[in-house]
Order: C-alpha cells, then sequence, then structure tokens
C-alpha cells in the first residue's frame, strides 16, 4: 500500500511516490545537462521519467520549482558534508570533494546555469538564490560544530570561512577555467582556518565594564 502522507523532515518517503520523486529529479537533470533550461520543458521531463505531466505540475506547481528542488537534492547527494571531528579536516574533505564534483563536464553546465538566474526573471532568480543558500548552509553547519565543540572561539563566522574556503576554487574553475592544483586547495584551508581564527577575533563582544 502506498501512503501519500508526507513523511518527517530528513526522511526518505518510500513506495510510489519515492520513485516518482527519484525518477523526475534524474530526468531533470538529464534534461538540464543536455539542453539547458530554456530549451527544457515539462513535457520532456514527463517523457524521460515515464509519468505524467499532470503529475509534474500537480506536485511541483511549476518548471521552474521542479528544477530548483532538483537541483537542491543534487547538491546534497553528490556533496556530503563531513563529520570527522576535526574543523581543518571536514573542510580540507569538503573543498576536495567540491573540487572534483565542479570539474565534470555535466556538472559544470549545471552550476554555470544556477550562476545565470538573475536576468531571467524574479521566480529563476529565486531558484538561484535557494539554491546557493542551501549549498552554504550545509558547508556552514562544519564551522558551526567546530564552535559547539569548542575547537574555535563563539565569535567565529562561519559565512565568512566558507566563502574564502570555496572562492579560490569557484574562481579559478568557473572564471578563469584554469585547472586546479593541490596547492590551492591547500591554501584555501588554511586561509579558511586563518579567517575562522580572525574573524573569531573581530567579533567577540567587548568585555562588560
Amino acid at each position: 500500500m502506498t501512503s501519500t502522507q508526507e513523511s518527517p523532515r530528513g526522511a526518505r518517503p518510500g513506495g510510489r511516490s519515492a520513485r516518482i520523486r527519484d525518477a523526475v529529479h534524474a530526468a531533470t537533470l538529464t534534461l538540464l545537462e543536455r539542453k539547458g533550461f530554456p530549451e527544457m520543458t515539462v513535457k520532456e521531463i514527463a517523457a524521460e521519467a515515464a509519468v505524467a505531466e499532470t503529475t509534474i505540475y500537480r506536485r511541483w506547481g511549476s518548471l521552474t520549482r521542479l528544477v530548483a528542488e532538483a537541483l537542491s537534492v543534487y547538491a546534497v547527494t553528490e556533496n556530503p558534508i563531513p563529520d570527522t571531528g576535526s574543523l581543518e579536516e571536514d573542510l580540507t574533505r569538503l573543498l576536495r570533494n567540491v573540487s572534483a564534483i565542479i570539474e565534470r563536464p555535466a556538472v559544470r553546465r549545471i552550476f554555470r546555469f544556477m550562476t545565470s538566474l538573475e536576468e531571467d526573471g524574479e521566480e529563476l532568480a529565486q531558484t538561484r538564490t535557494r539554491f546557493w543558500e542551501t549549498r552554504f548552509a550545509a558547508g556552514t553547519s562544519i564551522v558551526t560544530r567546530a564552535i559547539e565543540r569548542g575547537e574555535i572561539p563563539s565569535g567565529t563566522d562561519p559565512d565568512a570561512v566558507i566563502e574564502v574556503l570555496v572562492g579560490a576554487v569557484y574562481v579559478r574553475s568557473f572564471l578563469l577555467e584554469r585547472p586546479l592544483t593541490e596547492k590551492i586547495l591547500t591554501d584555501s584551508v588554511e586561509a579558511a582556518m586563518l579567517t575562522a581564527r580572525r574573524s573569531a577575533a573581530t567579533r567577540q563582544p567587548d568585555p562588560a565594564s
């Protein structure tokens, strides 16, 4: 028997609903990589996933919302957030995984799509924002855990740490289109660790007099 009830947060729904979701997500990513957003349609996604168009519209409402969800799920499953108990090790593993992923041709096209939505309407711009917010929120959890462990001070700015960690990699790969090197990865982790210490120092409140 198939249940249509929503599962608790963090749990994956089972049965037919999960199979439809996974098939539609996979079809969406396939067509996004193959054709790009401007050329793909809900009809093509439905055919690729072997589901009815009405199923997609009923569940996701629009092509843009479907693309946003598929990309968000893809980003999480392709780049799980490490939790080794060491901030430096977690940052190193995260950055190496990001670097390996963005070197794939299909992923590069998808990420380029996500950096070019601001000129394509408000809903697409919101899709881009949600995607990157999801990615950075997942990354900043590494820094938050380190704060909770007492590894770094509570004043550390998680956003600043992750921005420094991935900034050089994205610039070199997407803007300059140059290969990533071991030195860039090592330097980026060192810079992120330094940012954690410096941002903590600058954000600490003044002692009460």
